[in-house]
Order: C-alpha cells, then sequence, then structure tokens
C-alpha cells in the first residue's frame, strides 16, 4: 500500500498543478466575497480544484477495490453528491461572475433532500433516530466545512488531519485515499495558494465526514473530528444572533477565523492556529475511540 499510496499522491499532485496551470492560462479565478477582509479582495485564484479532488478519490477507490464494499461506496455517494451540489453552486457564480451561486435556501433544500436520500438507502439497517442524527450530521458538517474553507490551506490542512484520524482508526480504506488526495491538494493550496478546492470540495468534505454518523452508529465522531467546524459555526451563530438582537458584534468579523485576521494575527499563523485545534481535537477523537 505504501507505494500505491507515493504514487496516488505523486498523481494527484501533478494533477493538481496541471489544472492550476490550465485555469490560469485561461484567467479563471474565484470572486472573492465582497465582505471578506481587505487582505483577500486581490487574490487571483483558479477554483473547481474539488471537481478534481473528487475525480481523483473516486478512481483511486475503484482501482484500490474500496469501491467494492457498500459502506464505501456509501460514503463516496455521498461526497460525490453534495460535491455536484457544491459545483451547481461554484458554477452559478462563475456564470453570473460574482462570489455567488445557489441562495442560502435553495443550498439548504437540495443538502436535505441529498441527506434524506442517502440516509435512506445506506446499506445496513438505521434505526429512526439514528436516521434523522445521520441527516443532521450531513447537512451540519457539509455546511460547517463550508463555513470553515476561507483561509489559505485552513479546510484542507484540517481535512488531513481528519481523514488521516479515520484512516488510522478504521485501518486505511477509503479515508486513507481521501488522506493521499488532501494531502497533494494541500500542496497547491497552502499559502499563497494556487488553487481553490471552491463548494465543490468544502461540500463534499462535509458531506463524508457527516457520513461518519451512519458508519460508526453514532454521532460523537463526527462531533469530536468535526470541533473546529462546529466552533466556526457557532461564531458565525453567535455573530448574526448579536447583531439582530443587541445591534452589536462579538466577533470583528465571522467565521472566527477572519477574527483572528483583523486582530492583525497573519493569515498563515491563523491557519496553523486552527490546524493545532484540530490536532487536539483528532486526540480527543482517538482516546474516545480506544476507551470504548
Amino acid at each position: 500500500m505504501i507505494t500505491k499510496g507515493i504514487l496516488l499522491f505523486g498523481i494527484s499532485l501533478v494533477s493538481f498543478m496541471a489544472f492550476s496551470w490550465w485555469l490560469m492560462c485561461l484567467n479563471a479565478h474565484q470572486e472573492i466575497y465582497d465582505l471578506a477582509p481587505e487582505s483577500h479582495q486581490n487574490k487571483r485564484v483558479p477554483s473547481f480544484g474539488g471537481v478534481v479532488i473528487l475525480a481523483l478519490v473516486l478512481v483511486a477507490s475503484v482501482l484500490f477495490g474500496y469501491w467494492a464494499d457498500p459502506v464505501a461506496r456509501w460514503v463516496l455517494w455521498a461526497g460525490l453528491g453534495y460535491g455536484i451540489i457544491g459545483c451547481l453552486d461554484d458554477g452559478l457564480a462563475g456564470w453570473r461572475s460574482t462570489n455567488q451561486g445557489l441562495s442560502a435556501t435553495q443550498k439548504l433544500v437540495l443538502q436535505a433532500g441529498l441527506g434524506g436520500v442517502l440516509v435512506a438507502v445506506y446499506p445496513a439497517p438505521l434505526t429512526a433516530g439514528l436516521m434523522g442524527v445521520s441527516l443532521l450530521s450531513l447537512v451540519g458538517a457539509s455546511n460547517a466545512a463550508n463555513l470553515t474553507d476561507g483561509l489559505d490551506g485552513l479546510l484542507a490542512g484540517i481535512s488531513v488531519l481528519i481523514m488521516a484520524s479515520l484512516a488510522a482508526t478504521f485501518h486505511g480504506g477509503v479515508w486513507l485515499v481521501l488522506a493521499i488526495v488532501l494531502l497533494a491538494f494541500l500542496c497547491v493550496n497552502r499559502y499563497p495558494a494556487r488553487l481553490f478546492m471552491g463548494d465543490s470540495g468544502s461540500l463534499a468534505i462535509g458531506g463524508m465526514l457527516g457520513a461518519v454518523t451512519a458508519v460508526t452508529y453514532s454521532p460523537w465522531p463526527t462531533v469530536m473530528l468535526g470541533g473546529v467546524f462546529i466552533l466556526e459555526t457557532l461564531s458565525v451563530m453567535i455573530q448574526v444572533a448579536s447583531f439582530k438582537w443587541r445591534k452589536k458584534r462579538v466577533f470583528l468579523m465571522a467565521p472566527l477565523h477572519h477574527h483572528f485576521e483583523l486582530k492583525g494575527m497573519p493569515e498563515p499563523k491563523v491557519v496553523l492556529l486552527f490546524w493545532s485545534l484540530q490536532a487536539v481535537c483528532c486526540g480527543l477523537f482517538w482516546l474516545w475511540f480506544h476507551a470504548s
């Protein structure tokens, strides 16, 4: 598996570099959100890296034989389904030459509908309660991962740690393929980024993390491994609620990573801080898994 892993990493890295170069030649870049910190406004980085991530993961999973496992195949379908929603969002934003694709309502309806279908076709019996929790995990994790994808290398690095933890816990499998492909992507996504994953990547990653609830028959692995995602989401919810009810902001900007930026912390240091928090979350998951 070591040789296969090295080969997969090499092919993935070349693929991401070639895709980034091709998009740069086309002068295609992601439109930055108007309210993002000023330091991000001049970035002209191509997106849609998530499409390449999904393609590489799917092909590698088939070649390595993981597609034959019904549960692994279900996890991949979850990633592909949420990735398609993200791709539609990215495509609409690109067509309109803005950072606005699907509306929040449209995206939520598609995510919930897909989650319902996925839970209904899970290849093993699930209780009604676990079906509901799994649906919430799929929708919640995909949205939370999307919110976290705001700095160069932030979501990619966090995702590598998550997938590597799952691979170490469940002895490789599709999680190891994801970890290797995402590590290769991190090489072109780290600061200063040459390629963004876009919603096609962030929603897919969140969907596959949310799928862990059904796979393990427990929401705790998703909650622990998604600790940073939850923190980022809570910062947005607190900010919105505070401004609505008190007309005051708790953070300089939400999600939380932008608050640290506006406090004067350089982008790479903010990313390193959140990677460190994710490493703690992975350690807690590891301790919980072996204790239980």
